[in-house]
């Protein structure tokens, strides 16, 4: 019978929220100091990484990889809501975006079912406090868990076209 190789799978989400932002939102910054996804709601902005820009629209699902500068600023549309979720994973102790080759080529995806996406961001965000911070804590990257999965399945579909 032959053996399936097992890795190890290691995640922690440091912030997470849902962002309207303002008419003259405009920013910045240097190298991150997580991987970033955003998934857009409504309106349009328009996202620079290491100077290649993406036209953010709603239902596509992007990622920050860490350590890359990046800005950002609004379209004429003048709106754009989104969530975002600050994470670390790694597999088998390297980063999952280089150990996966996703920290570069296409960082934005368009989600097949946005609905399903919300009550993924949804549910991390309001996920239920446990009395034991650790199964509270083990909820919320459940959920952060699905949205990354869904994130390396759309980038591996890009891939398959």
């Amino acid at each position: 019978m032959e053996q399936k190789a097992s890795h190890f799978f290691q995640l922690e989400c440091t912030r997470m929220y849902k962002y309207d932002a303002p008419n003259h939102w405009l920013g910045s910054g240097l190298a991150r100091e997580t991987n970033e996804l955003v998934f857009a709601l409504d309106g349009e902005c328009i996202i620079t990484i290491d100077g290649r820009s993406f036209i953010i629209t709603p239902n596509t699902l992007m990622v920050f990889p860490k350590g890359h500068s990046y800005s950002n600023r609004l379209t004429k549309k003048k709106k754009f809501l989104y969530y975002q979720c600050h994470f670390d994973a790694l597999v088998d102790g390297e980063p999952i975006l280089e150990a996966l080759d996703l920290a570069t080529g296409n960082l934005a995806v368009t989600v097949q079912d946005p609905e399903a996406m919300v009550a993924l961001f949804e549910n991390a965000l309001h996920a239920p406090h446990f009395h034991n911070e650790t199964a509270a804590q083990l909820n919320r990257h459940a959920y952060v868990t699905q949205i990354i999965a869904e994130y390396i399945r759309l980038r591996q579909v890009l891939h398959l076209v």
